[in-house]
This record gives C-alpha cells, structure tokens and sequence, in this order.
C-alpha cells in the first residue's frame, strides 16, 4: 500500500465529494475552517493496486520540527473514509496509515474515535474521554424534567422563536455576546473573529452546521450551534446574554433544535464535556437526560513531543 499526503486543494472534485458525502467532520469544507486558527487542512491518502481504498482528512498545526496532527482539533472527531471495495481490511488499512503518520515527522498526533470504529493502533496511547450523551432517538422523546418542560412551554407561550442564524444580521451580535461570556468567565478568546465568520459561512452551505439564535428584537439572546455526522450531533457551543434569560432562550433552542435533529434521523445529542467547575451546566445538561458516555482518543507523541 502506498500512503500520501495532500492538500485540501490538491484533491480530487471527486475525492472532494466522497470525502463531503461521508460526514461533516471529513468534509475538507470543515477543515478549511480551522485555517483562521493556524491551521493547514490535509488529507492522508492511502492507495492499493493503483485505487485510493481510503482517506483521512486531518488539520496540522505549527512548523517542523514541531507540528502537530489534530483529527480533528479540539477534539472533534476523525472520520477514516474508507472505499466500500475493501470491506474486510479495514483494521490493516487503519494500522498501515497510523504507522505511517508515525514515522512522518509530527511531534504530536491526537486523532478521536468517538464512535468507536477504529481498532486500537499500535504505537499510540488511548486517552479516555468523556461526554454527555442524550438518546433523542424514542418516538415522541421529551425531557424527562418536568421543570424544563415547562420552561420550553412557557418560552413558547411568550413567543421565543428560534431562527437560522444569518450572518449580516448576527454575526456582529454574535461575536460581541460571545467576548463578553468570556470575560465574564475570566477565559481567554478561544476562537479568532475570523474562525467564526468562516463558520458562518460554511453553515450556510453546509446543513449539518445547525446555527439557531433567539432575538429580542434587535438584540441577541442566545445562540446556538449544532454540529451533525450521522445518525449523531454535537452541541458545540452557545452563548446566553443573562440579561434576557427570563426568556428561556437556551431552553427554546434546545428544544428547537432537537427537534430539527430528530427530523435528520440524528436520535444520539451529545452535549459536550463540561468544565469541572461548570455545575450548572451539568446540571441543565441531565435535565435533558444526559447520560455519561467514554470514547477513546488515540495520541501519539515523538520524543520530542514527550519533551515539551
């Protein structure tokens, strides 16, 4: 087998459209994105007789000696696309295309197997993590709090309404909300201005990007963003101005949003890992019936790596 790496822009159209078709997280669209955070959008090929059996879409950050390989960053999930021609060696492909990201100079590989299709890969060590997992899947599925029913009635009732997010309305809104949640939270500025706006864009391409706000009439209440791959989604993030949270807007999007899920054939919401600090949206979160669910990242790291 031969194994290669691309650009994103060195793709194939045809490539380019597997790789979309196969799930948001593959999309090299999405990887595009993490260029406003530094990011280099690749795509790993691996090759059998001549055909391409498999793809690994992958976003590299820094500069050798020292880049790293994230599948995808912050630990968003990496999808191995693999060719419907090779049912069967799948775990030879995997394990040939893990040793050769090995052996390619990173100093640091993180690649999340949130569900679990990936055999463990020698070379690299399996870091539990864990998350907040929501089965949306039963007919007529409702929250099992009464309280938080009631709050999404009551939200219904005064007429939240939730909308698409639309990027000349919102953006500016957005990220102004966004800054001032961090600051209140004494926390750093996760993601550049720059990294949203190319969000905002793709989720207007792109309708596995679930981007909903509430508005109190010309001011932001609340927004939400959706991530879905499968017959699962992720609960990304979302930002509250406090000072309207009488209006129940996280709990109208919520319900909103899950209920564009369902639609989609999504029955499984994951709703993220929460800081150890962060009680109350743990507690929001089992409102909703969240359960405790561990996958697996597998993280490779040089000696280099391990030194710094």
């Amino acid at each position: 087998m031969n194994v290669f790496r691309l650009a994103v822009e060195e793709l194939s159209a045809d490539s380019i459209a597997q790789l979309t078709a196969a799930s948001l997280f593959s999309s090299p669209d999405f990887a595009d994105v993490w260029r406003a955070m530094g990011g280099r959008p690749i795509c790993w090929i691996v090759e059998a007789g001549g055909d391409c059996v498999a793809m690994l879409t992958a976003v590299e950050f820094g500069s050798s000696p020292l880049t790293r390989l994230q599948c995808m960053p912050d630990g968003l999930p990496g999808r191995i696309v693999m060719s419907a021609q090779v049912a069967g060696n799948h775990s030879l492909i995997a394990q040939t295309l893990f040793d050769t990201l090995r052996s390619s100079g990173y100093t640091r590989i993180f690649i999340t197997d949130y569900d679990t299709h990936v055999t463990v890969p020698e070379g690299f060590e399996t870091q539990v993590r864990e998350t907040t997992v929501v089965d949306i899947g039963a007919p007529g599925w409702a929250p099992p709090d009464s309280k938080l029913r009631s709050e999404i009635r009551k939200a219904a009732r005064e007429g939240v309404q939730p909308q698409p997010f639309v990027m000349s309305r919102d953006l500016d809104s957005f990220i102004s909300l966004t800054r001032a949640t961090e600051q209140r939270h004494d926390s750093p500025a996760r993601y550049s201005d720059d990294f949203y706006a190319r969000l905002a864009s793709l989720a207007g391409r792109d309708e596995r990007v679930l981007w909903t706000v509430v508005r109190d009439n010309d001011r932001l209440a609340a927004s939400h963003i959706y991530f879905r791959d499968g017959s699962s989604a992720l609960y990304w993030q979302s930002c509250l101005d406090k000072e309207l949270s009488s209006m129940k807007p996280n709990q109208a999007l919520m319900s909103d949003a899950i209920a564009k899920l369902r639609s989609c054939g999504v029955v499984r919401l994951n709703l993220g890992q929460s800081p150890s600090e962060a009680e109350g949206l743990e507690s929001f979160k089992r409102k909703w019936g969240g359960i405790t669910y561990r996958y697996p990242c597998y993280v490779y790291k040089s000696l280099l790596g391990r030194l710094r």
